[in-house]
């Protein structure tokens, strides 16, 4: 069974079909769509498969030697098929190194030439390096570059993100200190002036320095905590090293309740090194407020659709829990979870 008949496809089949059909199977064998073990498993190994089917179909290059191949234009030679030219350079240096061993093994039997006189050292010219697969194909060193710069810019990206999450970090600490309230300064009390007659001691009015004195006012008590506000997701500080992978990157999360119904908008980012899915989520969700804890339906772009959980673990802390029962046309993660942090401005 060739690379098409797997996809469902013809062989004349264009790079948008190929992306079609990579998709539909994809949302069918994503191993977040298994909860048992084993088939999360058997799934895992798919996928890869799969990744590794598109990835040869989509490159040009890959897909041309792979057409010759199962139709027997050509045999499946790997690396020197693709590059003729290396073929045969690794022929001739193969050649050389043969007539070379022919030479030293066969017996010298021409007699020992008189000493003449000494002549200057000739020095031989160093070997050629062997040639490799990117001196004969430029379009694999761009592609090879192309990759490097991609992972410099995934790390640059990411030591951003850890950079804006200590800052903003940083922000929520020194909100969260309180000045401390200014000490009351004791005044003198007023000499009395020289020509005022002294007053009977003890019927002058004694009363209790201010800070003696009972505060009458009533406490207000705080209002309960509640899911209305903005959140956002702020990394662990021991998250020096690369992330662990489908994990979140960035989440901002903004709850309202307007006559008993809550609505919310999601925003998030995950770090997805090893498929060609967007890392981008995004929906909206509307329901019925319970409290501290809600279970809400969503919808995102692309009509994807699923539900989303939001419990209140304490005043300034709050899990949330979301899975797509619809993947849609653009959403590429299934499910995803983030424990946030309330703005202190809220």
């Amino acid at each position: 069974m060739s690379y098409y008949e797997e996809l469902g496809l013809e062989p004349t089949a264009s790079p948008a079909e190929i992306r079609a059909a990579y998709k539909r199977l994809a949302r069918l064998l994503h191993p977040d769509q298994q909860t048992d073990e084993e088939l999360r498993f058997l799934a895992e190994r798919q996928m890869k498969r799969l990744n590794h089917i598109f990835e040869i179909l989509m490159d040009p290059v890959q897909r041309r030697a792979y057409d010759q191949f199962w139709s027997g234009a050509g045999p499946a030679g790997g690396l020197f098929d693709r590059y003729p030219r290396l073929r045969d350079a690794a022929l001739l240096a193969a050649g050389v190194a043969l007539a070379a061993g022919l030479i030293w093994m066969v017996p010298e039997q021409t007699p020992a030439a008189p000493p003449s006189a000494p002549q200057a050292a000739v020095r031989e010219p160093a070997p050629a390096p062997p040639p490799t697969a990117e001196a004969f194909d430029p379009a694999g060193l761009t592609r090879l570059l192309r990759t490097e710069l991609a992972e410099l810019r995934r790390e640059l990206e990411r030591v951003r993100t850890q950079r804006d999450a200590a800052v903003r970090e940083l922000t929520v600490l020194r909100h969260t200190a309180e000045p401390l309230p200014p000490a009351e300064r004791s005044l003198p009390p007023p000499e009395p002036a020289a020509s005022a007659p002294l007053a009977d001691v003890s019927e002058t009015p004694v009363f209790p320095p201010p800070s003696l004195r009972t505060s009458t006012a009533i406490p207000i008590p705080a209002p309960p905590p509640s899911l209305t506000g903005s959140w956002v997701y702020v990394p662990p500080r021991t998250s020096l090293n690369r992330p662990v992978p489908y994990t979140a990157e960035y989440v901002e999360l903004v709850v309202v309740q307007q006559d008993g119904i809550l609505k919310g908008r999601y925003r998030g980012r995950y770090y997805v090194p090893d498929r060609p899915i967007s890392p981008e989520v995004a929906f909206y969700f509307e329901g019925a407020a319970g409290g501290q804890e809600a279970v809400l339906p969503w919808s995102g772009p692309g009509s994807a659709k699923g539900e989303v959980r939001l419990r209140l673990v304490s005043a300034d802390r709050l899990q949330i829990d979301w899975f797509a029962t619809e993947l849609g046309s653009k959403l590429g993660l299934a499910s995803g979870s983030s424990l946030l942090t309330r703005r202190r401005s809220d």
